[in-house]
C-alpha cells in the first residue's frame, strides 16, 4: 500500500510540474519568448539561434522557453530544444561558476519539457554537455528520463529526479 501511495504521489508531482513551471514564469520572460515564437512561426534554425542567444544572455529564460514549448507547434518545440542545447553547450564550455549555475537552471527547466523538445535537446548535445560538466558520464535524456549505464544494465531516473538531481529507488 505504501509503495502504491508513493508511486501515486510521484506521478502526481510529475504531472503537476508543467503547471508549476507555467505559474513560476515571469510575464516579461514569457513575452520575450512569445515574441521569438511569433517571429519564427515555423521554428527552424532562426528560432534555435535566437533562443540560444537569449538564454546565453539570461539563463533564467530557460523556464519560459520550456513553458512556451508546452503549447508550441512541433517545429517550434524542436527549435526550442535545439536553442536550449546550444546554450547548454555554451555554458559547459565556459567552465565558470556562473556558467555552472546557468547549466543548473537549464537542467531544471528541461526536465519539464515535452518529448519533441527533449529529443532536440539531446540531438543538439545539450544533455551530454550538462551531464559531463555537472558530474555525469555517458548518460542521456530520453522522453523526460535519464539513463545511467551500469554494469548490469541501465537505471532509469525520471525527469522529476533529473530536475532536482535526486536519485531515488521506488523499489520496482
Amino acid at each position: 500500500m505504501r509503495t502504491f501511495l508513493l508511486r501515486a504521489c510521484v506521478v502526481l508531482c510529475i504531472i503537476a510540474m508543467p503547471i508549476a513551471v507555467n505559474a513560476a514564469v515571469n510575464p516579461t520572460q514569457q513575452a520575450t519568448v512569445a515574441a521569438l515564437l511569433t517571429q519564427y512561426p515555423d521554428g527552424g534554425q532562426g528560432l534555435t539561434d535566437a533562443i540560444a542567444q537569449a538564454v546565453e544572455a539570461d539563463p533564467t529564460l530557460a523556464d519560459a522557453v520550456v513553458a512556451a514549448a508546452l503549447t508550441a507547434n512541433p517545429a517550434q518545440q524542436q527549435a526550442l530544444g535545439g536553442g536550449l542545447a546550444a546554450a547548454a553547450v555554451f555554458f559547459a564550455n565556459s567552465g565558470t561558476a556562473t556558467a555552472q549555475a546557468a547549466q543548473q537552471q537549464i537542467q531544471a527547466a528541461i526536465a519539464n519539457a515535452p518529448a519533441a523538445t527533449l529529443t532536440a535537446f539531446n540531438a543538439g548535445g545539450g544533455a551530454a554537455a550538462l551531464l559531463s560538466s555537472l558530474g555525469g558520464g555517458r548518460e542521456y535524456i530520453d522522453d523526460q528520463q535519464l539513463y545511467q549505464p551500469e554494469p548490469a544494465g541501465e537505471r532509469l531516473l525520471t525527469g522529476f529526479e533529473l530536475g532536482r538531481m535526486a536519485i531515488c529507488d521506488l523499489g520496482t
